[in-house]
């Protein structure tokens, strides 16, 4: 039993579980709001509609199982990045596991990566496409520079806030098969 407690959302009063530990947002199952999980009491934090909900083949909620160990998917964000080129759409869901903590199963152009969080930080990536940094013994090679990748959906429970909207700016370097970001 992954689930923990239970949220109130307060727009609409509906109850619902908790997927993970210290989650900071969630977005109410019945109305669409984004809740805050930070203070004393769930506050909304907006509201969001479900008319353009992307298709991805996962569900929060679902249960699975990766190299022996359970995971739930608690949230999923859909981001949009623009180039020269296009215009590219990647998706995020977060994976949680009482032991393991969290994990983000990421989908680009029907591609599939299993992301974790680097402890302690991992190195500055140059921002300059080909420029190597090193990370536990190799050379990783920037591989995209200096990117900015927009939230346009964002659903579930996250151990952080999320709204759509939010621009980050990233790097990736990769040392195939492993992938820095």
């Amino acid at each position: 039993d992954l689930a923990h407690e239970r949220t109130t959302c307060p727009s609409c009063g509906t109850s619902f579980e908790s997927l993970g530990d210290g989650a900071e947002m969630a977005v109410c199952p019945n109305c669409s709001s984004q809740i805050d999980l930070r203070g004393a009491e769930p506050a909304p934090l907006g509201y969001l509609t479900q008319d353009n909900r992307p298709d991805v083949p996962f569900k929060l909620g679902q249960t699975g199982e990766l190299n022996g160990v359970k995971w739930v998917i608690t949230g999923h964000l859909r981001f949009q990045t623009q180039d020269a080129w296009g215009t590219y759409f990647s998706d995020e869901c977060l994976l949680f596991n009482e032991d393991s903590g969290y994990r983000w199963l990421i989908l680009e152009d029907s591609h599939f990566s299993l992301a974790q969080e680097v402890l302690g930080g991992g190195p500055a990536i140059p921002h300059v496409q080909k420029a190597t940094c090193q990370f536990n013994g190799k050379a990783y090679k920037t591989f995209e520079a200096n990117q900015i990748a927009e939230v346009i959906w964002v659903d579930g429970q996250l151990p952080y806030v999320a709204q759509v909207g939010d621009r980050v700016r990233y790097s990736d370097a990769v040392h195939p098969p492993f992938m820095l970001s």
